[in-house]
């Protein structure tokens, strides 16, 4: 009885943390549709024609982390990501 207790009670807290995670992921994805939305598509296209320095500096003036920006046309090497947003500077 003692144990099919404690699965009970795991299972109650797994789902509860599973309701919150995917509350959390609907709030965080309705925060960046209106971002994006509030943001504009010429701004957006703005951003993504400046050179980096200037994408860092509007993408920071925004509040914005965490994102990758790309035109769409050029693959994105996965492998490398991780390192080049740690360093930068790294070619």
């Amino acid at each position: 009885m003692r144990h099919s207790i404690q699965i009970e009670l795991e299972q109650s807290t797994n789902n509860l943390e599973i309701e919150t995670k995917k509350k959390i992921s609907e709030i965080e994805t309705a925060k960046f549709d209106r971002i994006i939305n509030s943001i504009g598509q010429d701004t957006l296209l703005q951003i993504a024609a400046a050179g980096p320095e200037s994408q860092l500096a509007l993408l920071k003036s925004l509040g914005l982390n965490g994102f990758v920006m790309t035109d769409g046309e050029n693959p994105l090497n996965l492998f490398n990501f991780a390192q080049n947003i740690a360093d930068p500077t790294n070619n």
